[in-house]
């Protein structure tokens, strides 16, 4: 398997609140609607959200937190031409991408994606690139001064393709980005970055060619303690999960994605 280096440049840094929070995953489009109107009426925000097939249905695993925040939007479900849509009118009204993801369902290509009303930073996102893309604008983002602050594989008509998100800051800390890792490389990857000082920041699991592979973002900025999983089943999931919650971390990235019809999860704790 290529090691795919996309860049090394700058970073910033992560300010970790443990306020309240809540995660699920598993659900159903339906289940996934009732419970982010139940959260937020409780006034939770949605913090992130991930597609993946289930049951030959779309399936959700999200986190929400009770915070400040500015004005924002999420949707699921969209296809790639309703997502550009709603893009183009959030972007009118100031708001702008922090997370989009990419997934496939019945081999066609969804997107899930949260806006915030904030115009502090430049910004910029993409979906649908092939890796010939995706290489050629993360190399000029980079020139220009922008760095990854999230990424989502999937694959479209047998081929993988990714959404990002890329954020313009005035800051010298140091940040790594990797892709299309199968899990023996990831899990080298990730050995040699903690060994460098490096701390996990963004992980991705996306299913393509009938293989499962990663891509991963590393910084080192400040934070505390920190622990990250990937390849784990719903019981295993589930029992970490209860786990680092009972030791005081707080669950900051969690990702679903497939390996063919199962379904499997990647997380980050932060204590």
């Amino acid at each position: 398997m290529k090691f795919h280096l996309w860049a090394v440049a700058l970073a910033s840094a992560l300010c970790v609140q443990a306020n309240e929070w809540h995660a699920y995953y598993r659900l159903t489009g339906s289940a996934y609607q009732e419970k982010f109107d139940e959260m937020v009426s409780q006034g939770y925000r949605l913090n992130s959200v991930s597609g993946y097939e289930r049951n030959s249905e779309a399936n959700y695993a999200v986190i929400f937190e009770k915070r400040s925040t500015p004005a924002w939007k999420s949707h699921h479900g969209m296809t790639s031409d309703k997502y550009h849509q709603r893009f183009e009118d959030y972007r009118k009204e100031g708001y702008r991408v922090v997370q989009v993801n990419g997934y496939t369902v019945d081999g066609k290509d969804r997107y899930t994606a949260i806006w915030e009303k904030d115009s502090s930073i430049p910004w910029a996102t993409r979906h649908g690139m092939s890796r010939e893309w995706m290489q050629k604008y993360f190399d000029q983002y980079l020139k220009d001064g922008y760095r990854m602050t999230q990424v989502s594989g999937y694959e479209v008509g047998g081929e993988t393709r990714f959404a990002a998100v890329w954020e313009q800051r005035n800051d010298t800390v140091p940040w790594v980005s990797v892709g299309e890792l199968n899990s023996t490389a990831y899990q080298a990857a990730f050995d040699e970055r903690v060994k460098e000082g490096y701390r996990l920041v963004d992980v991705d699991g996306y299913q393509a060619g009938g293989e499962v592979l990663y891509a991963a973002i590393w910084d080192k900025s400040p934070s505390g303690a920190w622990v990250a999983r990937h390849g784990l089943d719903s019981p295993t999931f589930q029992a970490e999960f209860d786990k680092y919650r009972g030791q005081g971390y707080v669950l900051r990235t969690f990702n679903a994605y497939n390996d063919g019809k199962a379904d499997r999860y990647a997380a980050i704790w932060v204590k």
